[in-house]
């Protein structure tokens, strides 16, 4: 037969098992969405530099960057892309 005190240790090791888990399940969640490279490129409205700048931009996003943010600028746009972090 186990003791009270057995039976409270179980009880208290089974409550910081919990505990643990969900933290490790945090920090698995916050790993997966942080950004681990920023890129910053631009398009400019200029019929000369326009596709340079394009394909620019498709080449970052074929290697996996995603738009994170983009700025409109008197010449086009400024974007910030972001890898590592998942899409929303």
């Amino acid at each position: 037969m186990s003791s009270r005190y057995e039976h409270s240790k179980i009880s208290e090791f089974e409550t910081r098992i919990e505990k643990l888990e969900k933290e490790i399940t945090r920090l698995k969640y916050e790993d997966e969405n942080a950004i681990k490279s920023i890129a910053v490129s631009e398009i400019i409205f200029d019929k000369s530099k326009v596709q340079v700048c394009v394909n620019k931009i498709n080449n970052l996003l074929n290697q996996g960057y995603k738009i994170f943010k983009q700025y409109q600028t008197d010449s086009g746009l400024v974007l910030e892309l972001t890898m590592g972090r998942k899409a929303k």
